[in-house]
């Protein structure tokens, strides 16, 4: 799929990110692709939005944070959708043809 279709799917670059991320990382450790929601301040409402975690820190490169997931489960009011491992992101990847977010249908 193309850059620009999935930016209109996303809205975002946010999907793709994470999943280069868990992609390049995942395999080394206790990785998890994470979908879910957390509140933005510039937009002033819930969006859709995608991180890694590893144990208790999360990687966010789209908002270059990386840190204690409490902090920032609090800050963005994160909540969880779906969570993936490092095999079931590549494999969802590959099936579903784009970097997310699936649906329970395409699952």
């Amino acid at each position: 799929m193309k850059k620009k279709e999935l930016e209109k799917k996303t809205g975002g670059d946010c999907y793709q990110s994470a999943f280069q991320f868990i992609s390049k990382f995942g395999n080394k450790g206790n990785f998890h692709l994470v979908h879910g929601t957390v509140y933005s301040a510039s937009w002033k409402k819930r969006i859709d939005h995608a991180w890694c975690e590893c144990g208790d820190v999360v990687f966010d490169s789209t908002i270059h944070f990386v840190g204690r997931k409490e902090k920032y489960y609090k800050i963005g009011n994160a909540k969880i959708k779906s969570k993936y491992t490092y095999k079931e992101a590549i494999e969802m990847a590959v099936k579903i043809g784009t970097y997310g977010d699936w649906s329970k249908e395409e699952k």
